[in-house]
C-alpha cells in the first residue's frame, strides 16, 4: 500500500512538509526558514531594530551586490551642500566621502561661519548662520542640475552619486530622490539601518521617515525656497511637503540602498516636534484641508485627524456568520456598546446556521431598528457572501467585519470613516490584536509566505515596531478584510470581491490591489483598535479539499499579481519574505 505522507504523522510527515517547503523556497530559502526561530520577538520588546551583528554580516555578504556595477559616465552635475553648524569634528570624513565618489561630476559647497581650508572645493562664510538660512545660500551658488542637502553629521556612500544618476536616467521625470540610511555608532560601526518604504504619503504625514539628507532638482528647489515667506526651523520637512504639493507623488523616488550614513544620532527635541506640526498645519492650510494635527503615539510622530462631513455618511457594517452565538454576540454587543460613531447599520449574513440558540439570537437581532439579517444558503464563499450583503447595503461606506471581531477603541469607526471619506483613499484597515494582546494585523505586506502576510505580527500591543511603523498611519498595498472600511462606490467600481477564483483566501488582498490599481491609496491606522479571534466560524484549512482549494487560490494570485507580489512598494527588497518582523533577509543570494 502506498503511504500517504501528507496524512501521515511523525517522521514521514516532517519529511513530506520539508520537501514541499524546499520545492517552494529553494535551498537558500530553506536555510532562511530554518533560521527564522531566532527572529521570535521577546514579549517585552517594543521597538524592532536590526541587530548590529546581523547588519554587519549583511554588509559583508550582500551589500556590495546590491549596488550597481555600472558607473555612469560624466553627465549632469550634482551639487552637494553641507551645512556645518555646531559639529565640525566630522568635516574631513564628510569631505573624504565626497572625494571618494565613483561618479565624478560633482561640486561641494560648505556653508559655515568659521572655516578656511584650500582642500574644500567651494565654501561660503556668513555670520549668525543657522541651518534654516543655508538653503538659499547654497542654492544661489549651486551649479549642478541636481542638489543634495545634507547636515553636519552626514557622510555619503562611495556609490551614492552613481546610484542617484542611474535612478535619474531610469526615471527622468523624477524631481526628488531619497534613500535608505544608517548610523555610525560609538564603536565606528554601521548600525540601525533604516530600510524605507517607497514614497508613502500618509507615513510622511505621521513621521519624517525620509530623513534629513536627500536630493532634489535644483530648479524645483529654488522655486520652492523662493516661494517661502519665511524659512521654517524644520526646513527639510517643510521643503518636502511643499515639493509634494507641487510635483505630486509619482515624481518623488526612493532608492532602496544605504547611501547616507549619519555619524551621530540627534536627540529628539520638543521644539522639533512643534516645528514639524507647524509645517503640517501650514501644508493643510495651503491645500484648503481642515485637518487637525495632534501628537502621535511615539516621539516625533503625528496623528492627523481628518474631517468627516457634517452630514455623517451612513456606514453599513457587514458581518458574515454561521452558528457560534458566543462569538457573534460578543462582536455585536461590542459594536453597539462601544462605537461612538452613530450613523451605522449592521448587516448580518447568516450562512446556514444550524444551532437553535444562534437562530434564535439572529431572530432577535432582526427586530432591531438598525440591524438586517440576510440568509445566504449556498456553501461558504466569503467573497460571494460579502458581495451579496453590499447589494443590500444602504450606506455610502462599507465596513467588512468578521464575526470574531471585538471593538476596543470607541472611536474606531470615526477614525476609519475619516480616512475613507478622503477622495484619494481606498481601503482602510485597523490595528487588530490577538486575545493575548499581541498584534495580529498592522497592515499587509505582499510576498510574505505564500502570497502575503501581516506586518509586525506577534509584537506586543503598544509596540512602536520597525521605524515606528506599528504606531503610525501609513499606506500599505493591502489590509485585511477582517476589518476593512471602503466607500461603496469604490467597492462597486472594482467589482467587489472575486467570488469565482478566491472564495476563501486572499480575496481581501486581491480586492485591495484592484483598488490600488484603480488609482487609490490603501491605508492602515493604529488608532482603530479591535481584537480579532481569527476564523472561528469557518475553521482552519486542514482537510484535503480545503488544502487543494487554498493551493489553487495561491496559484491564481501569483498568476494575476506576480510582479507586484514580488516587489511590494511599501516594504523593502532587502527585508525577509519569511517572517513578519522587518528583519534582514539572511540568504547570501538575492531573493
Amino acid at each position: 500500500m502506498k503511504y500517504d505522507f501528507q496524512k501521515g504523522n511523525g517522521t514521514f510527515r516532517i519529511i513530506w512538509k520539508s520537501i514541499a517547503r524546499w520545492r517552494r523556497l529553494g535551498w537558500d530559502g530553506m536555510l532562511e526558514w530554518l533560521d527564522k526561530e531566532t527572529w521570535k520577538i521577546p514579549n517585552n520588546q517594543k521597538i524592532l531594530q536590526i541587530e548590529t551583528s546581523a547588519y554587519r554580516r549583511w554588509i559583508t555578504k550582500r551589500e556590495k551586490s546590491e549596488f550597481s556595477s555600472i558607473v555612469p559616465k560624466n553627465g549632469l552635475m550634482i551639487s552637494i551642500i553641507f551645512s556645518l553648524l555646531e559639529n565640525k569634528k566630522n568635516i574631513f570624513s564628510q569631505i573624504n566621502s565626497v572625494m571618494k565618489q565613483t561618479y565624478l561630476n560633482w561640486e561641494l559647497i560648505l556653508i559655515t561661519n568659521d572655516w578656511d581650508d584650500e582642500r574644500v572645493v567651494s565654501f561660503l562664510s556668513q555670520e549668525n548662520i543657522s541651518f534654516a538660512n543655508t538653503w538659499n545660500d547654497g542654492l544661489s551658488n549651486a551649479q549642478g542640475e541636481w542638489v543634495i542637502f545634507a547636515n553636519d553629521n552626514t557622510v555619503l556612500s562611495p556609490n551614492a552619486l552613481a546610484e542617484m544618476i542611474l535612478h535619474i536616467q531610469q526615471y527622468p521625470r523624477s524631481e526628488c530622490i531619497y534613500t535608505d540610511d544608517d548610523y555610525i555608532n560609538a564603536k565606528s560601526e554601521r548600525s540601525q539601518p533604516r530600510f524605507k518604504s517607497s514614497f508613502n504619503p500618509d507615513l510622511l504625514y505621521s513621521i519624517f521617515y525620509i530623513g534629513s539628507s536627500f536630493a532634489s532638482k535644483t530648479s524645483i528647489a529654488r522655486e520652492i525656497c523662493s516661494s517661502q515667506e519665511e524659512v521654517p526651523s524644520c526646513v527639510n520637512y517643510d521643503f518636502l511637503l511643499r515639493l509634494w504639493e507641487r510635483v505630486g507623488i509619482s515624481k518623488i523616488g526612493h532608492i532602496p540602498k544605504v547611501l547616507f550614513h549619519y555619524q551621530n544620532k540627534r536627540n529628539t527635541t520638543e521644539n522639533q516636534e512643534i516645528c514639524e506640526r507647524e509645517a503640517l498645519i501650514e501644508h493643510f492650510a495651503r491645500r484648503g484641508i481642515n485637518a487637525k494635527v495632534n501628537i502621535g503615539l511615539s516621539p516625533l510622530t503625528h496623528h492627523i485627524q481628518w474631517p468627516i462631513p457634517d452630514s455623517l455618511p451612513l456606514v453599513s457594517i457587514v458581518i458574515p456568520t454561521r452558528d457560534h452565538i458566543d462569538v457573534l454576540q460578543q462582536c455585536i454587543e461590542s459594536i453597539q456598546k462601544k462605537t461612538k460613531y452613530p450613523a451605522y447599520e449592521i448587516i448580518i449574513v447568516d450562512n446556514q446556521s444550524k444551532c437553535p440558540e444562534a437562530i434564535q439570537y439572529l431572530q432577535e437581532l432582526s427586530q432591531m431598528v438598525n440591524v438586517k439579517v440576510l440568509k445566504y444558503n449556498d456553501e461558504f464563499n466569503y467573497s460571494a457572501i460579502n458581495n451579496y450583503a453590499v447589494i443590500h447595503a444602504q450606506g455610502e461606506i462599507i465596513a467588512l467585519v468578521n464575526n470574531d471581531i471585538e471593538v476596543i477603541s470607541p472611536d474606531w469607526l470615526d477614525e476609519m470613516v475619516s480616512h475613507a471619506c478622503r477622495q484619494e483613499i481606498g481601503c482602510v484597515g485597523a490595528m487588530l490584536y490577538y486575545h493575548d494582546e499581541t498584534i495580529q494585523h498592522a497592515g499587509v505586506i505582499l510576498g510574505l509566505g505564500d502570497v502575503a502576510g501581516h506586518a509586525h505580527k506577534y509584537m506586543m500591543r503598544g509596540s512602536s515596531g520597525y521605524l515606528n511603523r506599528a504606531c503610525t498611519v501609513q499606506n500599505y498595498s493591502a489590509v485585511t478584510a477582517a476589518c476593512l472600511v471602503v466607500r461603496k462606490e469604490i467597492f462597486e467600481e472594482v467589482g467587489g470581491l472575486d467570488a469565482t477564483n478566491l472564495t476563501v483566501a486572499y480575496n481581501d488582498v486581491d480586492f485591495c490591489l484592484k483598488v490600488q490599481s484603480a488609482g487609490y491609496r490603501n491605508l492602515w491606522t493604529p488608532y482603530a483598535e479591535l481584537y480579532h479571534y481569527e476564523s472561528k466560524s469557518r475553521g482552519k484549512d486542514n482537510t484535503p479539499s480545503k488544502k487543494e482549494r487554498y493551493l489553487a487560490e495561491v496559484v491564481y494570485m501569483h498568476k494575476k499579481w506576480g510582479k507586484i507580489l514580488e516587489n511590494d512598494p511599501f516594504y523593502s527588497p532587502v527585508l525577509t519574505r519569511i517572517a513578519e518582523q522587518f528583519q534582514l533577509c539572511r540568504m547570501d543570494k538575492k531573493v
